[in-house]
Order: structure tokens, then sequence, then C-alpha cells
């Protein structure tokens, strides 16, 4: 980011202040406070609102209630800088600004650029739309639905700043320069929204493992939690009865049927919880009997607080 030199090199600058119309007498009353202000930084008032009423347009609440003019944009830098009348706390967040050179007369052929200054949330829109200034419609175009304000051939873009004080201004040498600069600033936005799912991008391999990942412990979360919801039954619920059940004597598992069932595969997932401290709960020794880890989980799972920060903490530290 660069301050280009055409800026410094300008004589006189011309500053229009825009404010909504309803509060268009409050602003003029205020820019009238103004003048001494102005004068200190070598600027007069050279208009009011009536003086310009023609340049106004309908398609907007806002309106033009003043013109000022300095001698160069150092001058005009000052200004803005300046704890003025206008730039209290009543009018920072409606306050806008547009600075043109003054030789108007000239904007055609030397196509000088314009700055623009906004406060807070009030957004650019195309001057030669204002109606205000129509002797500069070829200098302003908007471009990828980027403001952008055209210097001899060259794209600038004005940030607008809540600090008037602060301008910044973004430099590309031609709009083959800006469209390389968009195309990199929409990679980096792509590149930060392939972290998550999202209609329209590129599946990749670090995102697939990413939310393998997730779904798996969103799964471990969902089955914990309903086995501290059976836990938590009545011992004649069949949720319950069916999880301390056993197979009959003489049963065998099916050749090519399941390989583990729903409570070995929990048995496996809660084993984490088989030691506090330096202490062994009971249940997921090769001793204890089939069911004594379910009875103690049964007794973690009655306060619900304590399963759900156990649950958490198997499901997303796995």
């Amino acid at each position: 980011m660069c301050e280009p030199a055409d800026l410094n090199s300008w004589r006189e600058v011309l500053v229009l202040m825009f404010y909504p119309r309803a509060r268009a007498m409050a602003y003029r009353n205020a820019l009238i406070k103004e003048k001494a202000v102005v004068h200190n930084y070598k600027g007069i008032l050279v208009g009011y609102t009536e003086q310009i009423q023609h340049f106004e347009g309908d398609w907007d609440d806002r309106i033009c209630v003043g013109v000022l003019k300095f001698a160069n944009t150092r001058l005009t830098k000052l200004w803005l800088e300046s704890d003025h009348p206008v730039r209290q706390p009543d009018f920072l967040d409606q306050v806008e600004i547009l600075i043109v050179p003054l030789q108007k007369n000239d904007m055609s052929q030397k196509g000088y650029p314009i700055i623009e200054i906004t406060n807070l949330h009030l957004s650019f829109k195309d001057l030669y739309e204002t109606k205000y200034l129509p002797e500069l419609d070829c200098l302003v175009q908007k471009f990828g639905g980027v403001p952008l304000i055209v210097c001899q051939n060259e794209p600038w873009k004005w940030r607008g700043v809540e600090d008037p004080g602060s301008i910044s201004i973004n430099q590309w040498p031609d709009w083959q320069s800006y469209e390389r600069y968009c195309a990199r600033e929409e990679t980096k936005k792509l590149d930060d929204m392939r972290k998550t799912i999202g209609n329209g991008y590129k599946i990749t391999a670090e995102l697939i493992t990413d939310i393998a990942h997730t779904i798996d412990e969103l799964i471990t979360l969902h089955r914990l939690r309903w086995l501290g919801h059976v836990l938590r039954m009545p011992v004649d619920r069949i949720p319950r009865r069916a999880l301390f059940a056993r197979p009959c004597e003489g049963w065998k598992r099916a050749r090519g049927g399941q390989t583990m069932t729903w409570q070995r595969s929990m048995k496996a997932i809660t084993s984490k919880l088989s030691c506090a401290g330096h202490c062994r709960l009971p249940g997921w020794g090769p001793r204890d009997g089939p069911h004594q880890w379910l009875e103690t989980l049964s007794d973690m799972a009655q306060s619900r607080p304590q399963w759900r920060s156990c649950i958490q903490a198997i499901a997303f530290n796995a």
C-alpha cells in the first residue's frame, strides 16, 4: 500500500460533505460553526446546501450540505485529523466525505482521482448515480462488486476507515494485477471454507479426513448418551433388560455374522474409564464379571453432569 504522487501534486482540493436528508439543517448549522476551524487550516467554505441543490439526486436520502476548499491534500488531512465539529460522536456514524480536486474543468483530460472517506457503516456509491458532479462520470467505475476509482487508467481501491486520519490506499499498476489480486483473495477464502462442508467446494483428502474424524466423534458421543439413558432406566424396562441379557448356554455365533456385539463395542469404548487416578474400577479386567462394567457405569450415569463430562472426554479425546 502506498500513497500516489498525484495526490501530493494537487494544488487545491474540494471537499463535499454528505449527510442524511432528514438532518441536513443540523449538519448545515454544524458546518457554519466549522468555518473558523477550516480557516485555521487554510481552507474556506465555498457553498452550502442552497448553492448546490441542483446537483441533488432523488435516489438516496443523503444530501450534500457543505463544500470546503483547501490548498492541498496535506492541509486537508490536517483538517480531517483535527477535532472539528462535524467529527463529534453525533456525526461520525453518519458523515460521508468526498474529496476531489477543485479544477473540475481539467478532470476529463487529466483524469484526477477521487478520494472517498467513509466513516463506519456508510458504503460507497457510484458518483455518476448521485448526479452531484456529472463531470466525473467517466472517472468512476465499479469493478467486481468492489468500489474502484480510475486514475490515469490505474485502479485504486480506497478502504473506508473509522478514523479519517488513517487513510489507507491500495495500488495496482493495471487491471490484470487487480484481477490476480482478487483471484488470490478468493483462493484464500475458498481454502478457509474447505475446512467445513460447503456446496460447490472441492473436497480434498485432508477435508475428508477431518470430516471423518468429526463424524466418528459425534457417533461415539451419541452412542454414549444412549448408553447413559438406558443405564438410568428402571430395571424392568426392556432396553435395560436387553443390555444386561446374556445368551443361552450352548449358543454360538453364526459363521460370517457380526464380529462384535453392541455391548462389546461399548465396553471397548468406555475402557478409558476403568482407571480413576491410581485406582482401577471393576468391570474391565480379565477376571471381572461380564456385566460388572455395566454396573460401574450405571453408578456413574446416575449423575448427569458427571456422565456428560465423562462421555465428552471419551468422544473428543479419542
